[in-house]
């Protein structure tokens, strides 16, 4: 992501699903909740005016409403956020459901364009 935005290229849709944890390499490690604030710095330079994200994540540690959120917070009032759900898994012998993880999505408005008069 971080290699488009400094490309300068955008898209009109964005589905990010980053892992939870990673190990890189054996002296360093990756977490979401370290690492989401530069990742959605890189999404707001690669989302196009009027283009839509999907992010999702199996972080159980963040909910789709804290993760919600976070998307506003760092893209700012030119989102809309148009759905944040919890994903669930539905058992098969029962009426029970397991949640694992959350859905958010969201749509970057269009640029408005100034027109002068003359």
């Amino acid at each position: 992501m971080v290699r488009e935005a400094t490309r300068g290229r955008q898209y009109q849709v964005v589905i990010a699903d980053p892992p939870s944890f990673s190990r890189p390499s054996s002296k360093e490690s990756w977490s979401l909740d370290e690492a989401l604030g530069d990742l959605l710095d890189a999404i707001e330079k690669v989302l196009a005016p009027g283009g839509e994200l999907f992010l999702c994540s199996h972080a159980y540690e963040l909910g789709a409403e804290v993760m919600a959120n976070l998307v506003y917070d760092r893209l700012g009032s030119a989102i809309s956020l148009t759905s944040c759900r919890s994903l669930l898994l539905a058992e098969e012998a029962s009426p029970r459901v397991l949640p694992s993880g959350f859905l958010v999505i969201a749509r970057r408005q269009q640029e408005v364009v100034a027109v002068q008069s003359k």
